[in-house]
Formats: C-alpha cells, sequence, structure tokens
C-alpha cells in the first residue's frame, strides 16, 4: 500500500491510501479523491457527495 498526506484547514493533515494510480481514499472521514483529465481535474467524494474542481 502506498500512502500520502493530505493538508486539512485548521486540522491536522490525515493520511491516503492510494488505491489505484489516481484514486486516494481516508476510510475513517469516508473521503475519496481522483485525479483526472492528466491533474486537470480533481474529484472528492465523501458521504455521498461529490465536489468537482478544475485547474485552469
Amino acid at each position: 500500500m502506498h500512502y500520502e498526506t493530505c493538508p486539512a484547514e485548521r486540522q491536522p493533515a490525515f493520511p491516503l491510501e492510494a488505491v489505484a494510480g489516481n484514486i486516494f481514499v481516508f476510510e475513517p472521514a469516508k473521503v475519496e479523491i481522483e485525479f483526472t483529465d492528466a491533474g486537470k481535474k480533481l474529484i472528492l467524494r465523501q458521504n455521498g457527495a461529490e465536489y468537482i474542481f478544475l485547474k485552469e
């Protein structure tokens, strides 16, 4: 398993587990982060909600 850490605003960083080449999860908070489109798109999924961030 490969782990990275993710900084959080006003909170300590949390570990992310790589479950695929472009998908990372943090199970305790039900967070999934997916990078797509050559790093220009980030999809954050948490508790059934989905948020899309685009790099301009």
